[in-house]
């Protein structure tokens, strides 16, 4: 979860259960931004966190792994447009290999 301490009705007295995770999907979204991502939103899903770009792409990859992440992204960004809405997800999670997927729109 990413809040602890947490109820369904007061959520003031809770504290983030994962900085570092937190930290971490923070400096990937701007080593993304220097290769042109406009992330909007970040969502943690236990050892892994995605970005949503303006354009509704998501760019999955591992919490703790940034800096492999934005190596490959680094790569692979130039070529791809994940602000336009022409790709569904972005995959970095697989160490020297991405993967995407194409929206259907």
């Amino acid at each position: 979860a990413p809040l602890s301490n947490a109820s369904s009705t007061n959520a003031l007295d809770a504290t983030v259960a994962s900085p570092a995770s937190v930290l971490g999907a923070l400096q990937l979204d701007r080593a993304l931004a220097t290769l042109g991502a406009r992330i909007v939103s970040i969502q943690l899903r236990g050892d892994e966190a995605d970005l949503f770009t303006t354009g509704g792409t998501r760019i999955t990859y591992v919490v703790g792994d940034e800096s492999t992440a934005a190596s490959i992204a680094a790569a692979s960004f130039p070529s791809l447009n994940v602000n336009n809405g022409s790709l569904e997800y972005v995959d970095l999670r697989f160490g020297d290999k991405v993967y995407y997927k194409k929206s259907e729109k």
